[in-house]
């Protein structure tokens, strides 16, 4: 893991390793099959936005999202997970949900999502916007819940959207359906919301 003092240093880093021009606000780690890179805390008051420096189970959580990154790029044949657009949504909800941000601090947000009638359309749009880690990481819990263990360990291995959506026996809108479904019968957190 590499901790970086400034958001400068830390966009010098992803610039060489990926390419990136500049970061967003609220990108304060990334990794990739063997990197984690983290804009050290210290600085998040004034060179990031969406996170508290103060909070050590925030922090425990980021990193250990960003260690999901790590293993799940180890796992996965691509050469890149990051590059794995079509199924953007799997590979940060994958962190989401394993890291335990999800439970700790996103479960609400695909519930506020459906019920608002924000949820997305395409898979595509699961990551975006302000629910954004809410939605992704409450599909994989889905995933998880619906199909089980095994199956989440064979979609880790896929590199495309149809070939993820081949494994669940699904198409893309029959499993929107039912993610929506679930969402507002289980919530994203897996406990039953009473009618």
């Amino acid at each position: 893991m590499q901790v970086f003092p400034g958001r400068e240093s830390f966009n010098t880093a992803l610039r060489q390793a990926w390419g990136i021009p500049e970061t967003a606000c609220w990108m304060v780690g990334a990794a990739d099959d063997h990197h984690l890179y983290l804009l050290s805390p210290s600085v998040w008051s004034e060179e990031a936005c969406e996170h508290d420096p103060g909070d050590a189970e925030h922090r425990r959580l980021l990193v250990a999202h960003e260690a999901v990154h790590v293993y799940h790029g180890q796992l996965n044949p691509s050469e890149d997970v990051g590059l794995l657009e079509g199924i953007g949504w799997f590979v940060e909800g994958l962190a989401t949900f394993v890291s335990g941000q999800l439970e700790a601090r996103h479960a609400d947000r695909a519930v506020e999502a459906v019920t608002r009638g924000a949820s997305p359309a395409r898979l595509t749009e699961a990551w975006s916007g302000p629910y954004r880690y809410g939605v992704a990481g409450s599909m994989v819990h889905f995933i998880h819940e619906r199909w089980g263990v095994g199956v989440l360990r064979q979609a880790v291995r896929t590199v495309a959207q149809e070939e993820l959506l081949q494994l669940l026996g699904r198409t893309e809108a029959a499993f929107l359906q039912e993610w929506q479904a679930w969402v507002l019968t289980r919530g994203a957190s897996g406990e039953v919301i009473p009618p």
